[in-house]
């Protein structure tokens, strides 16, 4: 495996990560409201984007 392939592999997993990070944190400091979807949803999709780049490292390297 090329070094370039293998960096571009780790840099959009890590992106998916951090996306994933900052959309539960700002979730988080949302401030109370009388819809619970709403905060479901954003912690829902803050959980998705960290899998989905935790499955994507793993998945190029072989390694699930």
């Amino acid at each position: 495996m090329d070094s370039v392939i293998f960096w571009k592999i780790i840099a959009q997993s890590l992106i998916f990560i951090t996306v994933g990070v900052f959309i539960f944190r700002y979730v988080s400091k949302m401030p109370e409201s009388k819809l619970f979807s709403i905060k479901f949803k954003g912690y829902a999709a803050g959980v998705a984007f960290i899998l989905i780049g935790v499955i994507h490292l793993l998945n190029e390297f072989h390694l699930w």
